[in-house]
């Protein structure tokens, strides 16, 4: 919700800066008139529209989810019809209606692709997802600069010029913090890769919520081990953590780094990898399951499966929230299959995309 929030009044916000120099809200000095803003507005929101997908249930969802409407291929002819659409519609002239329309859109795009969101930026030519992690799409201050240059630009309609370029030297600046906390936290995961001497896979550091000198990092070893690490880097001298709480942000000299088996403890070891092994050639199995590890057996329709869960996620007893669940075949069957939690929080078989 709270990147709904950010892509719409940033959409807004361009919108407003896209008016004729001398526009006023009045529709005889602008073509498009109070039409404008809700444009800019309803044209950021398209590709959010794929949340509807959850209506039809979780087979939907991965398979199409963040994939046809934030394509870079599908953008041209999507656009193309919705502008086909308007100007069918209102008769606009064009060459007001278009950068209304199709700047607010792939400004949405641009900033899921530099968010930790997980875009099919390529669909349908390729499936693999692409995330910048540089931001968090929960990132509250973010929000709240587009909200402010949003409104701003509204009841400050003359002066939109001056205000957008101050939000956009404020985004500039802001990102490019979060950009220097990144480089920090993945300079301290190196240091610890080559003090344990590992075989790193993949390094990725993960912007939080709330907080942008939070970062949590994951290094995945060629062992299929997954070490995490909450990191804060931003210290507080009088500050002195709890250090039971394993999901408590640290400062370097304190945080200690959590290793999880991906296979889980030893019993199971043998048997989830025969299960992971099923899946590891679909891409959309392996973006679902990257930050995953065994944490049980879970109990599900008489069966005996392993669930897997996101390191990502708090720890909340009961909760199904970041966890999917790998069930062994049925009798005559090959095939193990793949459940996700739905919106009312059941486990619901899906069936991974052909690629």
């Amino acid at each position: 919700m709270i990147f709904f929030i950010t892509t719409v009044c940033a959409g807004i916000l361009l919108a407003a800066l896209l008016a004729p120099r001398h526009s006023t809200t009045d529709p005889a000095s602008d073509p498009l008139g109070r039409y404008r803003l809700p444009l800019g507005a309803a044209a950021a929101a398209v590709p959010h529209l794929d949340h509807l997908l959850w209506l039809g249930g979780v087979q939907p969802v991965l398979l199409y989810q963040h994939s046809v409407l934030w394509s870079a291929y599908l953008y041209l002819p999507l656009g193309a019809l919705l502008l086909a659409l308007l100007r069918w519609r209102t008769r606009w002239p064009l060459q007001q209606l278009l950068p209304v329309v199709a700047l607010p859109w792939l400004l949405t795009i641009a900033l899921g692709a530099l968010s930790d969101l997980g875009l099919q930026l390529y669909w349908p030519l390729s499936h693999n997802y692409i995330a910048g992690n540089l931001f968090y799409t929960g990132d509250l201050y973010l929000a709240l600069l587009m909200l402010a240059g949003a409104v701003g630009a509204w009841l400050w309609w003359p002066y939109r010029r001056w205000l957008g370029a101050g939000v956009a030297m404020l985004l500039a600046l802001y990102l490019g913090g979060l950009d220097h906390y990144r480089s920090r936290a993945l300079a301290h995961a190196q240091t610890y890769i080559q003090t344990q001497a590992l075989q790193p896979l993949r390094v990725t550091a993960l912007p939080q919520a709330y907080a942008p000198h939070h970062w949590r990092l994951v290094v995945e070893d060629a062992q299929h081990q997954l070490h995490s690490l909450h990191l804060r880097l931003r210290e507080s001298p009088a500050w002195l953590p709890p250090a039971a709480d394993p999901d408590l942000f640290l400062p370097p000299h304190a945080a200690v780094w959590e290793v999880t088996p991906r296979f889980g403890k030893p019993s199971l070891h043998s048997i989830a990898q025969h299960a992971y092994v099923q899946f590891i050639d679909n891409r959309a199995f392996r973006w679902q399951l990257r930050f995953s590890a065994v944490q049980d057996v879970y109990q599900h329709a008489g069966d005996n499966c392993l669930r897997f869960r996101d390191l990502r996620q708090p720890r909340r007893p009961g909760s199904l929230t970041g966890t999917v669940l790998l069930c062994p075949p049925k009798p005559g069957l090959d095939d193990w299959a793949f459940y996700l939690p739905n919106l009312t929080h059941r486990y619901h078989r899906a069936l991974l995309p052909r690629e």
